[in-house]
């Protein structure tokens, strides 16, 4: 099993970096592995809607469908992995700060399965990394907009 968790602090409204944060489709634009996704249904996100997810990892493309747990506009977005290769779940936890941003607490654990082959903690270590980036990205976009 591998855990994982990263703190973001972005200057834009809870209400802003939640949508952005909650859209599937805007998957591709800030996390790096992302190459596509589908939603399985038409209309607003919310728990039980579920979508698929197309990543780039280690060279290979890896097709997962993903279903929304939690869902408090403003607050909490939860996913977790219903079919695909790496199962896992990912919280994400958001809150005003005092000038009017929002700090994204982001909890994720999983089981990589047999797609990668590398012990635990490097494993967390690598994922660790990549939510960095990834949220720096998010970051980089919201702000600027």
């Amino acid at each position: 099993m591998m855990h994982f968790e990263h703190e973001e602090t972005i200057e834009r409204p809870p209400e802003e970096v939640f949508a952005y944060l909650s859209d599937p489709a805007n998957l591709p634009t800030w996390q790096g592995s992302v190459v596509e996704t589908r939603k399985e249904s038409d209309g607003e996100t919310a728990v039980g809607s579920r979508f698929t997810e197309v990543r780039s990892l280690l060279g290979r493309k890896i097709e997962s469908q993903l279903e929304v747990t939690e869902y408090e506009l403003g607050k909490t977005f939860s996913l977790r992995v219903v079919s695909g290769p790496v199962r896992m779940t990912v919280r994400h936890l958001l809150e005003s700060t005092p000038g009017g941003g929002t700090r994204i607490r982001v909890l994720g654990e999983g089981d990589p399965g047999g797609v990668v082959r590398m012990p635990g903690p490097i494993l967390a270590r690598a994922v660790k990394k990549q939510a960095q980036g990834d949220f720096a990205t998010l970051k980089r976009l919201l702000e600027a907009a």
